[in-house]
């Protein structure tokens, strides 16, 4: 499997305008592979209509021939509001939604109602768990997903008003604590350090932790500052983890 993480340098509240630039540069990046997963961070879709937003990961599911994991969106429903996204198959397809069950920082005063997180769906035989931003700070969430994650993704909007150097660090060491806990890959689909939700500054956390690296201290994997970071998963290599943690009963998943 094939991972690719979207991380755009700077937000829009015109959803049509953050969808567009990131299907620009998934474009430029070229053939990706079979799966190709393309992941898009949180609120990507800005406060667009939910048949908007969802027609443009569409269309980015359609032309890029991969599963799309939509990031999200502030959805509307009378007067509700939501932050909630939806995972795309190669054909168009919507196959699962989920929402934010955390309202963060400004969503809460701007009456932002909590949904229920997260959600697991299958990719070429592999257990997908997707959250969204501050839902994968409370483990509770992931234990309630069945079946144990193989891969977690976690789409983020990580607006700090810390030193971003500082927060990313933590965002890091989250994403390696639950790669280690539930014996999965986690990774973090984050906006690019810099990037800034009404003034507040993204981390840029985006990057994939391995709870078994090739190379011992190399748990956590950055981004960078690419537009779209691509990192094939070693799906083999995760599942004799899991059988070399359960021989010590360490991991109580399925292997």
């Amino acid at each position: 499997m094939r991972l690719a993480l979207v991380q755009p340098s700077r937000w829009h509240r015109d959803g049509h305008a953050n969808l567009a630039a990131a299907h620009e540069a998934i474009g430029r990046q070229g053939p990706g592979g079979d799966p190709l997963v393309v992941v898009l961070p949180e609120l990507i879709g800005g406060d667009l209509a939910d048949a908007d937003y969802v027609a443009h990961l569409r269309q980015i599911a359609v032309s890029a021939e991969a599963w799309v994991v939509g990031g999200s969106h502030h959805r509307r429903t009378g007067r509700s509001i939501s932050n909630c996204g939806a995972v795309v198959d190669p054909h168009g397809e919507v196959v699962a939604r989920y929402a934010k069950a955390t309202p963060f920082g400004s969503e809460r005063t701007d009456g932002v109602e909590p949904g229920p997180p997260g959600v697991t769906v299958r990719i070429a035989g592999c257990h997908v768990a997707v959250l969204i931003c501050a839902d994968a700070w409370f483990a509770e969430h992931l234990l309630a997903l069945e079946p144990s994650p193989d891969l977690v993704i976690v789409t983020s909007f990580s607006v700090t008003r810390r030193d971003p150097a500082a927060a990313r660090r933590l965002w890091h060491h989250l994403a390696v604590s639950r790669a280690y806990e539930f014996g999965a890959y986690v990774a973090v689909a984050d906006w690019r350090a810099g990037a800034r939700y009404r003034g507040v500054r993204a981390a840029g956390a985006s990057g994939l932790a391995e709870p078994e690296p090739h190379r011992l201290g190399d748990h956590f994997s950055s981004a960078g500052d690419a537009d779209v970071w691509v990192r094939d998963l070693d799906l083999a290599r995760l599942r004799e983890h899991r059988r070399d943690r359960a021989a010590l009963g360490l991991f109580r998943g399925v292997l």
